[in-house]
């Protein structure tokens, strides 16, 4: 049959090139040769070999019938060839496929109804009792039998297409819940499959850069080059003593459950300072050699701050090419050089790959991996087939909101079980996974995962209780107003780091210590204040420390807190969780080069008469942190305070809500009733009331304004790629300088005009200071 998917291109060909592109499996095997079945439509003909077309000539939900079609008609041969489906499983199977179909060209639907679009509908129902092509699929399937390799029956009369379509919502709900991990899994990674496979053979991409070849060269190169590193390490301190001593004990611990397990997940956690970045590539090294360099890595972070400080340690000290991936406009060095050859095929086909996270080293941020892993759009799961075979590295996972530690954690364990994958978790403090199901209000979670199994842990507790890491003592000073907090802070003599809970009061401080004219250098850093400009003023940070003739101040908001590589020897934090307390604490002292040091706690009162915690982290403080400030109790150390983290973390997973997202949304329940709409509403943060605020250049916003009127005018196909690719790139320029703001705050400040894509532009440049941020 000469039946083209494209203009150049055969529907049988088509399919063998998406086959040769993608991991083979019986679902990508049935899905790939249903798929575009649809287009044996004469008025799709019609259309791509540019002849005379009027009516309807859409694909996708033709295909879907034709896939429901052919799968009832032949269910005994179905089930024998394709011995995973039976009885039991055959609705919710058919589910799964029928949605992939439906929505590659798009997104996942709801399973309740995935032929949700009645027009839709009625438009197919009414082609088809003109145009039958019934006899043209089932010839097709005859003559390319050999990629099935099932006989498939098909009912030719187009009265019986209702019955059919019933079979596009889900019967029995009970049938997906009770597996409803594993077929979300497989759902949105055969998707995933599909829409890869599909844009890679259309587009004639032949980039492959996660060949075996590159993954042995990777692995090797990290082997050889920490290798090189740790030899250059000497016990010539206490710590580093320890850290080696950390290190090794790790190493031994994975590769004894690598021997002795089929583990896939792990968590490490080490105190802050042990050099956990180092620690946990040692580690993926140790994967990568016990399955024979078939595997690579995903290194996953929460703020772009220690992405930058991450890559820099990967690039400049172990010389490893990565990528560096943190949203979609980002655009890489490789990319940026392709847009100044002019060779428009090689700068497409590369950009596919880093879209669709083809490389051997990825460094991106939660937002990246977890969006992927919940999402129903094709543009955000083309990622998603990239996620085979890999090692992901989660550093600081406490970053995560408290409602998701848990989902997150054992959907990504479940998808390295399934996908030949293996993750670690690593933070200084670690959240609790010990959730008991039968105290929980909720059961979705038992329902879910019939029974908690927590992941191994790599190192031992007792290493959080060595002198080493004793390195401050946390003094609870009592509730403080603004000029109780700057008497306070005052009377330190030495470089200081002060975090508090609100962009507000870091403004306020900062002005109220900058009249007391205490400190040499004084610094601001809140997300008020641009990505780029929070990279120049903790350059500056670093750079002022180490001169001892002067005494330096940083006033920061919580975006300090996890992983930024900068020690104080006087800290003081307002209240907040005892994970965030360690985590700011870990600025401090952080190689113990000051002995022991004192940290100071307080209770900030605003000027509404409010705690500033009690804004931020409402009832997740608990009211312990709270009396004991006020109470002033005595000072407690480092290892005795961590033992209070532990304890929060424990008590906090009995009286959470797991899985909710927002006050509208809980992913559990999402999963567990396959409602993929509402999966595709899923953001890691939720920060629908914010707006994004370009303050930068002029110059720069003319050009993301001129490179946006020329998309609207790019007819051809390449050439809007290209423009595409131009855009991303200024477009990730333009974000970095951005600030993102509350509704509130909006309010208060005047833009441009309407958003352009989603950005407006600060209409007076006076309103935005590089040292000071937004000013209103």
């Amino acid at each position: 049959m000469n039946i083209k998917s494209h203009p150049n291109k055969l529907l049988i060909d088509h399919y063998t090139g998406i086959l040769s592109n993608v991991n083979i499996d019986d679902l990508i095997l049935i899905v790939t040769m249903f798929h575009d079945i649809g287009k044996i439509n004469i008025n799709f003909q019609n259309r791509i070999n540019k002849k005379f077309n009027e009516g309807y000539s859409h694909h996708s939900y033709l295909s879907g019938y034709f896939l429901i079609n052919g799968f009832i008609n032949s269910i005994e041969n179905i089930k024998k060839r394709f011995t995973f489906i039976n009885d039991d499983n055959l609705e919710v199977i058919l589910i799964l496929l029928t949605n992939i179909i439906v929505g590659h060209h798009g997104k996942l639907r709801n399973i309740n109804n995935l032929f949700k679009s009645t027009s839709e509908v009625e438009n197919m129902r009414n082609f088809l009792k003109l145009n039958n092509f019934t006899y043209e699929v089932d010839l097709f399937f005859k003559e390319n039998h050999n990629i099935l390799n099932c006989d498939f029956t098909f009912d030719y009369d187009i009265n019986n297409i209702d019955y059919y379509l019933h079979y596009g919502q889900i019967n029995n709900i009970d049938d997906w819940k009770n597996n409803s991990l594993d077929l979300y899994i497989k759902t949105i990674s055969t998707f995933s499959e599909l829409i890869y496979g599909d844009r890679k053979d259309a587009s004639d991409n032949k980039e492959k850069l996660r060949t075996s070849f590159e993954k042995m060269k990777y692995g090797i190169s990290l082997d050889n080059n920490l290798n090189w590193l740790f030899n250059k390490f000497v016990n010539d301190t206490p710590l580093n003593t320890v850290r080696n001593e950390i290190r090794e004990y790790s190493v031994k611990s994975l590769k004894h459950y690598l021997e002795s397990t089929d583990e896939r997940l792990f968590t490490l956690t080490a105190p802050t300072g042990s050099g956990k970045t180092l620690m946990m590539l040692q580690l993926a090294v140790e994967i990568i050699k016990k399955r024979n360099y078939e595997h690579d890595i995903i290194y996953a972070l929460p703020f772009l701050s220690i992405i930058d400080q991450t890559s820099n340690i990967i690039n400049d000290t172990l010389r490893i090419n990565l990528l560096e991936y943190t949203s979609s406009s980002d655009t890489s060095m490789e990319l940026n050089k392709l847009l100044e050859t002019g060779d428009n095929k090689a700068l497409i086909d590369y950009a596919f790959s880093e879209n669709s996270f083809e490389h051997p080293f990825i460094i991106t941020t939660f937002n990246q991996v977890f969006e992927t892993l919940i999402n129903n759009q094709n543009t955000k799961l083309i990622k998603l087939t990239n996620f085979k075979k890999r090692i992901f590295l989660i550093d600081e996972y406490q970053a995560i909101s408290h409602t998701q530690h848990y989902f997150n954690m054992n959907l990504l364990k479940k998808f390295c079980e399934m996908y030949d994958s293996y993750a670690i978790i690593s933070t200084a403090t670690m959240p609790n996974f010990d959730v008991n199901f039968n105290e929980l209000k909720n059961q979705n979670l038992k329902i879910m995962f019939k029974e908690n199994k927590k992941p191994i842990e790599l190192l031992d507790y007792s290493f959080f209780k060595r002198d080493v890491f004793n390195r401050y003592r946390i003094n609870f000073i009592g509730e403080l107003d603004l000029n109780g907090l700057v008497n306070n802070i005052n009377k330190s003599n030495d470089n200081t780091l002060v975090v508090v809970n609100t962009i507000n009061t870091s403004q306020e401080l900062y002005n109220s210590i900058s009249n007391s004219k205490n400190f040499d250098n004084i610094y601001l850093i809140n997300s008020n204040i641009t990505p780029k400009d929070r990279v120049k003023i903790l350059s500056k940070i670093k750079e002022s420390l180490k001169n001892k003739d002067e005494k330096t101040i940083v006033i920061s908001t919580q975006v300090i807190e996890a992983g930024v590589d900068i020690s104080f020897p006087v800290l003081f934090r307002d209240a907040a969780p005892p994970s965030s307390i360690i985590q700011a604490n870990g600025r401090g002292n952080r190689n113990g080069e000051f002995g022991i040091i004192d940290s100071y706690l307080f209770l900030f009162l605003n000027e509404n008469g409010r705690y500033d915690c009690d804004m931020v982290y409402q009832n997740l403080i608990g009211n312990k942190i709270k009396n004991d400030i006020i109470n002033k109790i005595d000072a407690i150390e480092e290892r005795d305070f961590h033992k209070q983290c532990v304890k929060y973390f424990k008590d906090l997973t009995n009286y959470t809500t797991h899985g909710d997202i927002n006050e509208n949304q809980n992913i559990v329940e999402d999963v567990l009733n396959g409602n993929f709409d509402n999966i595709g509403k899923y953001r890691l943060i939720n920060d629908d009331e914010s707006y994004i605020i370009y303050v930068g250049a002029d110059a720069l916003w003319k050009e993301y304004i001129q490179i946006i009127n020329i998309m609207k005018y790019s007819n051809n196909f390449d050439q809007k790629i290209i423009n595409n690719i131009k855009l991303k790139k200024i477009r990730g320029d333009v974000l970095k300088n951005c600030i993102s703001i509350r509704r509130k705050k909006f309010k208060e400040i005047e833009v441009e005009g309407e958003d352009v894509f989603g950005i407006y532009k600060l209409k007076n440049k006076n309103n935005y200071n590089n040292d000071l941020g937004l000013i209103i």
